[in-house]
């Protein structure tokens, strides 16, 4: 898998200036990144521990100064958002009905803690408000009431999605949307590298579910924004027996999510991105998946 071409191109530019600007700035301090990394066993278990040494990181083709910690799923609390495509491609979509038929079982089973947040956004040819954040109980007293019509401008709805995590959400928060959608964008004002790239910045994993129940055209969008962002795509699925599996799969990820923090190999601008490759030893037959760029601070 590679990095869609826009930010694959802003890498390449980074790094060619990177020894120029690391000259410069010989001995200033390198920032601590965060990045979002799921890592389970080889039939996709829960690990019940993940040390610093159990990993390694390369940005820019180098190795990491340090990896300084490792947070477990356990340790930080949820930010999850669910993103509901209502136009009207979704009314005659059997998928679509039987997904968000299936979401408020969903959602309780994700908020595990009493510090677990989630919010909802709409849209069809533009983007509703986004709810407010809620715990499990304000969750349960949400109503939600979806009228399909309209075009799709699913890239406006991700990128302000993942704004809006970024606003809502601690440093220290895992940052997960859900989106149900075909995912065939006609109305976006943003691109999909564009909503990717904001996505990648604010170090947020997106999961999507694609509701077309054959894998339409949108397919390769949803595909592409879910694995630059370190999630898993859901296609061609069946409206009477994938519901379960698909959520159920989702809430194993983000029972495997951990958040590593490292030092980067050398300075780095704030806010630019940087290709990101997290592996561990064959010895410990560990599969791990994580998005294919991260943001220096």
């Amino acid at each position: 898998m590679t990095l869609y071409r826009p930010v694959a191109t802003i890498i390449v530019l980074i790094l060619s200036s990177f020894c120029c600007c690391y000259a410069l700035q010989t001995g200033a301090k390198v920032a601590a990144v965060s990045a979002p990394v799921f890592i389970s066993d080889e039939q996709q278990g829960h690990i019940d521990a993940v040390a610093p040494g159990d990993i390694s990181i390369t940005d820019a083709h180098k190795n990491a100064a340090s990896i300084m910690a490792v947070h477990s799923a356990t340790e930080l609390p949820l930010r999850i958002g669910i993103v509901i495509d209502t136009s009207r491609s979704q009314a005659s979509s059997r998928v679509y009905g039987a997904f968000v038929g299936s979401l408020t079982d969903f959602v309780n089973k994700a908020l595990k803690s009493p510090t677990d947040q989630v919010f909802i956004e709409t849209f069809d040819s533009s983007v509703a408000k986004p709810t407010r954040m809620m715990d499990q109980v304000e969750f349960s007293q949400y109503k939600l009431n979806l009228q399909p019509g309209g075009a799709t401008a699913v890239y406006d709805a991700v990128d302000k999605a993942c704004t809006f995590l970024d606003l809502n959400s601690a440093p220290d928060s895992r940052r997960v949307l859900v989106v149900i959608s075909d995912g065939d964008d006609n109305q976006s004002h943003a691109t999909r590298n564009e909503a990717i790239t904001t996505c990648l910045s604010s170090s947020v994993v997106i999961f999507t579910i694609d509701t077309s129940e054959t894998g339409g055209r949108g397919k390769s969008e949803l595909k592409s924004i879910s694995e630059n962002t370190g999630g898993l795509e859901f296609t061609k699925l069946n409206p009477k027996k994938s519901i379960a599996v698909t959520y159920s799969r989702i809430l194993d990820e983000i029972g495997n999510q951990y958040q590593v923090i490292f030092v980067p190999a050398g300075q780095e601008k704030p806010g630019q991105l940087y290709r990101l490759n997290v592996d561990s030893p064959a010895s410990t037959k560990r599969r791990i998946r994580a998005p294919k760029a991260y943001s220096a601070k």
